[in-house]
């Protein structure tokens, strides 16, 4: 579930609850422009992960371990660069990871019609799977 960005400047976040049992249980927050090029801070098995995709080719931006079934996911903008952050709530928040670039959404690396979007996120990465991820709130706000 995402929403349009609407603003070059906005924060975003959400609560989860996820208890991965296999590596491919994936679940978190998304920015997305296509199948191609996004975005994602997910919590797994073994922690959380900051991943870009670019053109079809992943990074592995950072990885932190991470054990507790409950997390806050964020992501703030100030229009030039993306910087993701965690915590059990607004007020532990940490940073993960460099601030990222907002090319990698751009209409220059992208293209494509549609706009970027913010959401929530869950795969299995096509893998069977009964887990589940519970999202509690998500919110979002231009700045």
């Amino acid at each position: 579930i995402a929403r349009r960005i609407e603003r070059h400047a906005f924060s975003a976040g959400t609560r989860l609850r996820h208890s991965p049992k296999q590596t491919s249980e994936l679940a978190g927050l998304i920015l997305y422009r296509n199948s191609q090029n996004y975005l994602e801070l997910l919590k797994g098995k073994d922690g959380l992960q900051l991943r870009r995709h670019e053109k079809g080719h992943m990074t592995l931006i950072a990885q932190v371990p991470y054990k507790e079934s409950e997390v806050e996911l964020w992501v703030e903008s100030d229009g030039e660069k993306f910087q993701f952050y965690y915590g059990q709530d607004e007020t532990q928040r940490k940073p993960i990871g460099e601030p990222l670039s907002v090319q990698t959404l751009s209409d220059e690396v992208a293209a494509g019609f549609n706009g970027p979007f913010v959401g929530m996120y869950a795969t299995s990465e096509g893998n069977s799977s009964k887990q589940a991820a519970s999202f509690a709130w998500f919110e979002y706000h231009n700045r």
